[in-house]
Formats: C-alpha cells, structure tokens, sequence
C-alpha cells in the first residue's frame, strides 16, 4: 500500500482510482502557487477564477485534467457536472469574475 503525500498532487491517485475532477481543481488552487497568474482563489476565498483562458487551456488542462479536454468542456463539466455557477459582480469596477458552487 502507497503512503499519501502531505501535499495533494494532482498526479497522484490511490491504485485503480482516479482523483476526482474537484480534488484535483482544489489541488491546482490550493497548492500550485506557480499557477496563481493563470487561476486563483479570489481574495476572500470563496471563488475561484481564470486569469488567462488561452494558458489554462493550453498548459494547465493537458497536464492536471487529461488531454483532449477543451476549456469549453472543462467549463462544461464544472457547471453541468459538478453544479458550479458563473459570476460575474463588477458592479464597481472590482475584478470578481469567478466560480462557485454555493
């Protein structure tokens, strides 16, 4: 039997199963500080956002959600899926946009 890492790593899964889709977008959030310029937690913690859409997709979907995913099915899943919701709260002038599942 495999010991866990202290850090969740995205590429790390117990023997026959896979992650799920949200440890692994928590993990990316949470303990990828390299990534903060691409996707981040918005300042009180409660949503998250993308930053750069064509980097996500690019460099970040390939490598912690599978490849052949596209950021239109990557924000398909989120919502459909996982029941997330798009917000959108620029009411003044704030950068807001993120995700949330509440």
């Amino acid at each position: 039997s495999q010991e866990p890492d202290t850090l969740p790593n995205t590429h790390i899964t117990t023997p026959n199963r896979c992650a799920s889709f949200v440890v692994k977008l928590y993990a990316v959030l949470s303990y990828h500080p390299e990534l903060s310029h691409v996707i981040t937690w918005l300042p009180h913690g409660r949503f998250w956002t993308i930053l750069d859409p064509a980097e996500f997709e690019v460099d970040v979907i390939p490598k912690h959600f599978g490849s052949g995913v596209s950021l239109v099915s990557f924000t398909k899943r989120i919502t459909n899926v996982w029941g997330f919701e798009r917000l959108s709260m620029d009411g003044n002038n704030n950068h807001a946009d993120g995700v949330s599942n509440n």
